[in-house]
């Protein structure tokens, strides 16, 4: 929340909170959905206060929540939804990436970013919110700690923080599997020394490695944060 943009309108919505799991509650837990704070001007104190009280302990509704996300967002306008699940929809069917689509029909201007939270060994539900991800335009990312998870949300609440930040596939403009000439247009040096097949570039901001003219490794000079929140080491 700290990191968040100051003119970031963002609300607050959680699943999961209302009722337990058991299989009598199964009914009341699928629609358990609740808007904690309305999409509004960033209030810091009030969303760090609320994120702080939630306590999970239901069911996980992923596809009403995406409904009822949409009904708060316009239909005319970008608009972002970041979900943020620990596991597999538990009330489906519909299934949350057919629930996805038809929010994405009816806000074609909205995009969904999804979260797996400590997700690594669940197949099911790391598909399902790939999927998710995929129909809603967005990306998934997977956070194995709370580190992690802080910094998908910074990208998704606002994805220019990547512009400096190392990523899978890149760092500043320069992406693997470019060609020379490519990566010279984005970052521009002169190559140093061939050894073999094997060519090195020394830029500003890295240094790069060519194999048969492909950019295969970058390594930044100076220490540079990531998309994921680590750390060298």
């Amino acid at each position: 929340v700290e990191a968040w943009p100051d003119e970031a309108e963002i609300g607050l919505m959680v699943f999961g909170t209302g009722t337990g799991n058991s299989d009598a509650e199964r009914a009341a837990g699928c629609f358990d959905v609740k808007t904690v704070l309305p999409v509004a001007d960033l209030d810091r104190a009030a969303m760090t206060g609320a994120i702080a009280a939630i306590r999970e302990s239901g069911y996980t509704p992923i596809g009403p929540a995406l409904r009822a996300a949409a009904a708060q967002l316009p239909t005319d306008d970008a608009s972002t939804i970041v979900l943020v699940s620990d596991g597999v929809d538990t009330c489906a069917p519909p299934p949350s990436c057919d629930i996805a689509a038809e929010v994405r029909q009816s806000h074609p201007l909205l995009t969904i970013h999804t979260i797996g939270f400590a997700v690594d060994a669940d197949e099911e539900a790391s598909a399902q919110l790939e999927c998710v991800a995929r129909v809603g335009g967005g990306e998934f990312a997977a956070a194995s700690n709370a580190a992690q998870l802080a910094a998908k949300l910074r990208v998704a609440a606002d994805p220019s923080v990547l512009a400096g930040a190392l990523t899978g596939e890149g760092y500043r403009g320069l992406r693997i599997g470019m060609s020379i000439d490519q990566a010279r247009a984005a970052a521009g040096f002169e190559l140093g020394e061939v050894r073999l097949e094997v060519q090195y570039a020394i830029c500003d901001d890295a240094e790069l490695l060519f194999r048969d003219g492909v950019l295969i490794e970058i390594r930044p000079v100076a220490e540079s944060s990531t998309a994921d929140g680590l750390a060298p080491g």
